[in-house]
């Protein structure tokens, strides 16, 4: 199990370093930034790290079905539109208020 501390110092870390405000010229931001949202959404969340570890085949327990009963985002079901924007059919994810 990864420590919650090194878990939360590296999503500020890349958040920032990934923050589509930050990156207008890259239009690889806002899927990078969302990715790493989403990661630390599950790695936060001990219930959603384990799920997710015994999905995945990260533990010693049978697999099990981890988007039981959660709503899980699909980022590859947007894409470019005909003048290189991002489009996310989804809209925007919805973010926790994560204290500083």
């Amino acid at each position: 199990s990864s420590d919650p501390k090194f878990i939360k110092d590296n999503f500020y870390k890349l958040s920032k370093e990934f923050h589509p405000d930050l990156n207008k010229e890259d239009p690889s931001a806002l899927n990078k930034f969302k990715e790493i949202v989403e990661a630390y959404e599950v790695l936060s969340n001990p219930d959603e790290k384990r799920r997710y570890d015994e999905y995945n085949g990260f533990s010693s327990k049978p697999k099990s079905s981890f988007a039981r009963g959660r709503v899980s985002r699909r980022f590859n079901r947007g894409g470019l539109n005909e003048r290189g924007q991002f489009v996310d059919d989804m809209g925007p994810p919805v973010m926790r208020d994560i204290q500083y």
